[in-house]
C-alpha cells in the first residue's frame, strides 16, 4: 500500500507548476526507414521513465529528422515523494525471518509498525529535484532504445544506430550540463541547423525558441509538418502541369526522412522510355531513385518525376540535371533488359532455375517448383501456371528490380500469348503478402498461392528452420496467414488442411528430403495458432472455444470453422442466444455426474418435461440436415425454439426430488438437451 507524502494534485492543478523540458540526441543520419518506429519507441521510452521517476508531466511529444531525435514536455519541478509501507513476516515468525526482512529494507525492529500480528516497515522515498534525476533517465531512455540494428563507434560504449555527435538536455528554459560517458560526450549548450544550408551553433533556451530558431537554420523540426509540406509542394506542382500525384504512402514518409528542409522540383522523362511498361517505370523511379511518379488526366503514366531534395545549391539546374541523367541511365538499361527477356520464351528459362537456392537443404527453386508439379493432379492449367510461376526469377529485369517478380513474369507471359488466367497467376500467386492485401483474384491463383506457401512452411520446418520469438527470417508467419486468409474464402471453405500437409510432405519424401519426424504436428499447430489469432482479432475468445471445443481435431476444414464461429458468435450476442446459453450452463451444473440419456416419458410429471421434451426431438431432426449444409446460421437460430421450454422447465420443475427415478430421468432429460445443443455450439 503506498500513500503519498503530501496531496497529489491533478495534473490542471499543477500546470502552472510545470516547466519546459527537452532533450535533444544529434546523431549521423538515422536511416529512414528506421524513424517512424524509432520516434514511438523514444516517446514511450521517455514516459516511462517519467513515471518510474514520479515525474509529473504534460504535453509530450517526439520529433525526428535525419539527425536528430528529440523529446519534449512539460515537467514537475519535484518528482513525488511517496511513502510505502511494505508487510513484513508474522510477529510470531522465527527471528531469522525477521533478520531477513530487517536485513532487505535497511531498517532496525525499532523501526517497524505491528498491525494484525503482521510487522510493517514504513519505506519513504523523499521528493527530489528533477535536474538531480534527469541525467540518469536519459541515460536509462537511450541504453533501452530498441534499434533493429546498431553500431559501436570510437569513444562510446553505447550501441547506436549511428554516432552520436551531442546531446543537449535543456530544463526551464536552461540547458543542463553533465557527463554521458556512456556516449563519450559531456551535453552542450547549443544546437546544429541544417548541414549545408545553416551550418552554424544555434543556441538553447526554450523549447518554443528552439523549435522557431532551428526553423530560421533551415531545419523543420516536426517530421509531420515535413510530410504535409512535401505532399503540398508535390500537388501544387502537379496542378501546373495539368497533371495527378501517384501518391506513394511508404515513399512520401522514406523521404520525410531524408531532408530537413525539404525542396520538391518536377522534371521530364524523355518520351523514348514511356513505351516501357508502367510498373517498370513506377518501380525504377520509386524504389531506385526515390521519385514520384504522376497520372495524365486521362490516367496514364506522364513523362514526368517529382524529385524532394535536402539542399538548394547556387547551381540548381545543374543538380536537376543530374537527376534526370541518373533516371535516363537507368531505364537505358531497362529498355535493354525488357528486349532482350522478351525475344526468350518465358519457360525456357524454368532451366536455369537450378541456379536459385531455395534453401540449402532444401535444394533449388527448381527442385520447388518440381515438387509442386508433382503433388497436382492433370490439370493442365496448374501445371502450366505452377511451371511459369517462378521463371522471371532469374530474367534480366528481375536480376535489375527485384521489386517486379511476379508483375514482369505476368507482362511477360501475355506478350508471349500465355491463356490470361493462367498468366495472371505468375503475379497473383505471391498474394496476400500482408494483411489488408487482397487475395489472388482466380481459383486457379488461388492454388498455386496456397501450394507455394505450404510447400516452404513445410520444407522449412521440416529442416529445423521455423520461427522464434521476433525472428522469422523466411516470413513463415506471413505465409501461414496468406493460407488461412485464402482457405476462409469461398472457394476452398470444405479444404481440409491435413490433406494439404500430407500432400507437401509426400513430396518432399518423394524428391527424396527426409524431414523431421513430427514435421505434421509441427506445421499444424504453427497454422492452428495462426488461425486462433487471425480469429481472435474478429471474435472473442469464448466464441472460438465455443465453436472448436466440440470438433474433430483431425478434420482441419478452417473455412467452415470460421463461418460456424461467425454464426455462433452472431446467435451469442442476441437475447435468445444469451438465454440458452445460461440454460446449457445450468444444465451442467446439474448433470455433474455421468448419467444415462435414456428418457422415459412415461415418467414425466409435469408439461414442461414433455415440451421440452417434444422439444429437444424436433432440434434433434432439424439441426443435423442444416450442420451437413453448412447451413450454421439456421442451424444456430433453430435453438431458439428451446429457449422458452428450458426456461419453464428451470422455473417449474425440481430436478433433485425424492424420487430417485424421477430425478435421474430428468437428468437424462438435461443430459439430452445439452448433447443436442453441444452438437451446435459448446455454449
Amino acid at each position: 500500500m503506498v500513500n503519498e507524502l503530501f496531496q497529489v494534485l491533478s495534473l490542471s492543478d499543477l500546470s502552472n507548476h510545470l516547466v519546459d523540458f527537452f532533450v535533444e540526441i544529434f546523431s549521423e543520419e538515422i536511416p529512414a526507414r528506421m524513424q517512424k518506429k524509432a520516434v514511438c519507441d523514444f516517446e514511450d521510452l521517455f514516459i516511462l521513465e517519467l513515471k518510474s521517476h514520479g515525474i509529473l508531466y504534460e504535453n509530450a511529444k517526439t520529433f525526428i529528422t535525419p539527425q536528430r531525435m528529440v523529446f519534449k514536455a512539460d515537467i514537475a519541478a519535484q518528482t513525488k515523494g511517496t511513502l510505502e509501507e511494505r508487510r513484513g513476516p508474522k510477529t510470531a515468525a522465527p527471528d531469522k525471518a525477521l533478520e531477513g526482512f530487517l536485513k532487505s529494507v535497511g531498517l532496525t525492529k525499532h523501526d517497524l509498525i505491528v498491525k494484525e500480528d503482521y510487522y510493517y516497515a514504513c519505506l519513504q522515498t523523499p521528493s527530489k529535484k528533477v535536474q538531480t534525476v534527469l541525467p540518469g533517465l536519459l541515460e536509462s531512455v537511450l541504453k533501452k532504445m530498441p534499434w533493429p540494428k546498431v553500431m559501436r563507434y570510437p569513444g562510446s560504449s553505447l550501441p547506436w544506430v549511428r554516432p552520436i555527435r551531442h546531446i543537449i538536455c535543456s530544463y526551464n528554459a536552461e540547458p543542463i550540463i553533465f557527463d554521458a560517458p556512456y556516449v563519450g560526450l559531456k551535453t552542450v549548450s547549443f544546437t546544429k541547423g541544417h548541414r549545408f544550408l545553416s551550418p552554424h551553433n544555434v543556441p538553447i533556451t526554450s523549447f518554443s525558441s528552439y523549435e522557431s530558431d532551428l526553423e530560421k537554420a533551415c531545419v523543420i523540426l516536426d517530421h509531420t509538418k515535413r510530410r504535409s509540406i512535401i505532399l503540398q509542394q508535390l500537388k501544387k506542382l502537379a496542378d501546373q502541369k495539368n497533371l495527378t500525384l501517384n501518391l506513394n504512402e511508404y515513399l512520401l514518409d522514406e523521404v520525410t526522412g531524408l531532408c530537413e528542409m525539404p525542396v520538391t522540383y518536377v522534371r521530364s522523362i524523355n518520351d523514348q522510355f514511356m513505351g516501357l511498361p508502367e510498373c517498370v517505370l513506377t518501380t525504377s523511379m520509386t524504389y531506385h531513385q526515390k521519385y514520384f511518379s504522376f497520372f495524365n488526366k486521362d490516367g496514364k503514366l506522364a513523362p514526368y518525376f517529382g524529385v524532394i531534395t535536402n539542399n538548394t545549391p547556387p547551381c540548381v539546374e545543374k543538380m536537376l540535371k543530374g537527376y534526370e541523367t541518373v533516371l535516363t541511365a537507368r531505364l537505358s538499361d531497362a529498355v535493354f533488359f525488357f528486349e532482350t527477356d522478351v525475344k526468350t520464351p518465358l519457360l525456357d528459362f524454368l532451366p536455369k532455375l537450378k541456379t536459385v537456392l531455395f534453401q540449402d537443404k532444401l535444394g533449388t527453386v527448381y527442385d520447388k517448383v518440381q515438387r509442386l508439379l508433382s503433388g497436382t493432379d492433370a490439370d493442365n492449367a496448374l501445371k502450366q501456371a505452377i511451371a511459369l510461376s517462378k521463371c522471371d526469377l532469374v530474367s534480366l529485369m528481375v536480376g535489375e528490380f527485384p521489386e517486379l517478380q511476379g508483375k514482369i513474369g505476368h507482362l511477360y507471359a501475355l506478350k508471349q500469348g500465355v491463356d490470361r488466367n493462367v498468366a495472371d497467376c505468375i503475379e497473383g500467386h505471391y498474394l496476400p503478402q500482408g494483411i489488408k492485401d487482397d487475395l489472388p483474384a482466380s481459383l486457379l491463383a488461388k492454388k498455386v498461392s496456397i501450394l507455394d506457401k505450404m510447400d516452404s512452411i513445410v520444407g522449412l520446418f521440416g529442416v529445423g528452420l521455423k520461427p522464434t520469438g521476433s525472428k522469422d527470417p523466411f516470413a513463415l508467419r506471413r505465409q501461414a496467414l496468406a493460407i488461412i486468409r485464402i482457405l476462409l474464402s469461398d472457394d476452398f471453405l470444405t479444404f481440409d488442411l491435413s490433406t494439404l500437409i500430407h500432400n507437401s510432405i509426400n513430396q518432399y519424401e518423394k524428391s527424396g528430403i527426409q524431414l523431421e519426424k513430427d514435421t505434421f504436428d509441427q506445421v499444424k499447430t504453427f497454422i492452428l495458432e495462426r488461425f486462433y489469432h487471425y480469429m481472435r482479432d474478429l471474435y472473442t475468445h469464448d466464441d472460438i472455444v465455443a465453436v472448436t471445443n466440440i470438433l474433430d481435431k483431425d478434420i482441419l476444414t478452417l473455412g467452415l470453422v470460421s463461418k460456424r464461429i461467425a454464426a455462433f458468435s452472431a446467435f451469442s450476442s442476441t437475447e435468445q442466444g444469451e438465454k440458452i446459453k445460461q440454460a446449457y450452463r445450468r444444465a451442467k451444473g446439474v448433470c455433474t455426474n455421468e448419467v444415462t440419456v435414456l428418457v422415459v416419458d412415461a415418467f414425466f410429471k409435469a408439461s414442461e418435461e414433455t415440451i421440452l421434451f417434444e422439444g429437444i426431438k424436433k432440434l434433434a431432426k432439424q439441426v443435423q440436415p442444416l450442420l451437413d449444409k453448412h447451413d450454421y446460421n439456421s442451424a444456430m437460430k433453430s435453438l431458439a425454439h428451446l429457449q422458452q421450454p428450458i426456461n419453464n422447465f428451470f422455473a417449474n420443475v425440481m430436478v433433485n426430488v425424492d424420487d430417485q427415478q424421477i430425478a435421474d430421468n430428468r437428468k437424462a432429460l438435461l443430459t439430452m438437451f445439452i448433447i443436442e445443443v453441444r452438437k451446435i455450439a459448446d455454449f
